[in-house]
């Protein structure tokens, strides 16, 4: 398609400007007397004396004021360019550390939280045997058949119960240490404030 382009602008331009050329061309050939031929090229290289220095001058200054413009436009776009390369730059150090922040705040807060749950479900654990052990000492009691061993028994979860509760204290100030030490940094938006 685009070989027939450049052969139908010469067969729609081209060649009727020719004929028309070689037309007007033989016209003032033949009539070269009575069209005062002399008299308007005469005309027209008085015109042009006068006017050529001044239309060559316009020319030169669009074309001065031309490049300007090209040239402070280049610059300017390197500049942007410059400045949106460093803030992108920027913002993707600071989603870095941002990234980095979250993770070792997670990391820390999650040890934590893992060894509270540990405790929470131990001293979970040794609420039910206290509580069964405390079921069956009052069964025990009902039916008059408490041993020294059945009160033994229920002091030793009472003793495991309070056991199991300190150490899930000592986890959970554990728990809140690791989130003072290790705060959730704020919202990528609020952390990474790059200004342009």
């Amino acid at each position: 398609m685009s070989e027939l382009i450049p052969v139908q602008q010469l067969l729609t331009t081209g060649i009727p400007a020719f004929v028309v050329g070689v037309l007007v061309g033989r016209y003032q050939e033949r009539h070269k007397e009575k069209m005062g031929m002399r008299d308007f090229a005469n005309t027209y290289r008085l015109w042009y004396d006068r006017w050529a220095p001044v239309v060559v001058t316009a020319v030169a200054i669009l074309a001065v004021v031309g490049i300007w413009i090209g040239a402070a436009a280049t610059i300017t776009n390197a500049q942007q360019d410059r400045r949106t390369d460093a803030a992108n730059t920027a913002v993707q150090k600071c989603f870095d550390r941002y990234a980095q922040a979250q993770s070792s705040s997670s990391k820390a807060v999650r040890v934590a939280s893992e060894a509270k749950d540990i405790a929470t479900a131990a001293r979970d654990d040794a609420l039910n045997r206290e509580g069964r052990a405390f079921k069956a000492l009052v069964r025990k009691i009902l039916n008059d058949t408490v041993t020294p061993d059945d009160v033994q028994h229920l002091y030793a979860t009472l003793d495991e119960r309070d056991a199991a509760g300190r150490r899930l204290d000592a986890a959970q100030a554990e728990l809140d240490r690791a989130r003072e030490e290790n705060p959730v940094p704020s919202a990528p938006s609020e952390f990474c404030s790059v200004k342009p």
